[in-house]
């Protein structure tokens, strides 16, 4: 593993810790962007079905009364 080694002073060039803790940094940023957009995709789907439920419970029910 990088960071093992980079821990170990076996860098293989110059700078490797930095770049190896940028791309970590850059990685932690992106992560919750992600799932905060997968999150917001899955709620308004479940709303979409629940207020399809109720729309088809109400038009039932109203079938029902004729």
């Amino acid at each position: 593993m990088a960071v093992i080694d980079v821990a170990q002073g076996d860098e293989a060039f110059k700078y490797e810790g930095y770049a190896l803790t940028l791309g970590l940094f850059i990685v932690e940023i992106v992560e919750p962007l992600s799932l905060e957009r997968q999150w917001y995709f899955k709620t308004r789907l479940i709303g979409l079905q629940v207020r399809s439920l109720v729309s088809a419970a109400i038009y039932q029910k109203q079938l029902h009364q004729m």
